[in-house]
């Protein structure tokens, strides 16, 4: 009897696992291949850049009413949804051309308050509460490392370790011409012999370009997160993957 008990509590667990409910969704556009939340600062309509490769909580663009000064960390509100109103620390963003039509990013200082499923698929990022145990996401959970605020993850291709950071402020997978092997800008690869915990992935098409990023071989971006349903728990530090087929009306305006 006690074994029938102790049997029922833990498919129970499971179960409430499975049907574990995200705390929020947030819902984006894809425009010229990066996702655009289109959200409320301060009162006024804002376009931002939801950016796991932006450092800051929010940054807003030089001209934004009351951004402040380069360095500067200023409290503005902030509605995510209507009636979800907060006040998040925001910086003035120092980017040297910043898209038009965009007011600034959603970083990961606010994004690492979450359990994070990032789904293309259906233009969406489900924030489940921090430590949270979901099932969104097959593949086996690998560490995930930072190099400042930038998560990244170590693959392995061709027995080396490729580590490259996971940015969805990128609008295409980018590598290091010495990693790539090749001395040509722009040149366009594909790394079909990649595996993550003895999954075979997919990293191409990568962009080769220097990039100013030590200890990373590259960067993981749009064309990645086109491809995969990725999961990241921050609190835990791991990492892990589920390959979908995108659905149609998903791919971005100006996609390859």
């Amino acid at each position: 009897m006690k074994a029938y008990f102790w049997g029922w509590l833990v498919l129970m667990c499971v179960a409430k696992a499975d049907a574990l409910e995200p705390e929020r969704v947030l819902h984006f556009e894809l425009r010229q291949q990066l996702p655009i939340l289109q959200v409320q600062v301060d009162g006024r309509e804002a376009s931002l850049i939801l950016d796991l490769g932006g450092a800051a909580a929010l940054a807003l663009r030089p001209d934004w009413p009351e951004a402040g000064a380069a360095g500067e960390v200023r409290e503005h509100s902030l509605a995510l949804a209507p009636g979800e109103l907060e006040v998040v620390p925001a910086t003035v963003w120092r980017k040297t051309r910043i898209p038009p039509g965009i007011d600034g990013y959603l970083g990961w200082a606010y994004l690492q308050r979450y359990n994070l499923v990032f789904d293309y698929a259906k233009q969406a990022v489900r924030l489940y509460p921090r430590g949270a145990v979901h099932a969104e996401c097959a593949g086996v959970p690998v560490p995930l490392r930072r190099l400042g605020s930038l998560p990244y993850v170590q693959f392995d291709h061709a027995g080396q370790a490729l580590l490259l950071g996971l940015d969805t402020g990128a609008n295409q997978n980018l590598i290091k011409p010495d990693v790539a092997g090749a001395t040509l800008p722009d040149k366009i690869l594909s790394i079909d012999g990649a595996t993550l915990a003895g999954q075979a992935l997919k990293l191409g098409p990568l962009r080769v370009l220097e990039l100013p990023i030590p200890t990373l071989h590259g960067l993981l971006g749009y064309d990645f997160f086109a491809r995969y349903r990725v999961c990241l728990d921050p609190a835990a530090n791991t990492f892990a993957l589920s390959a979908f087929e995108p659905e149609p009306g998903a791919a971005a305006d100006g996609a390859r």
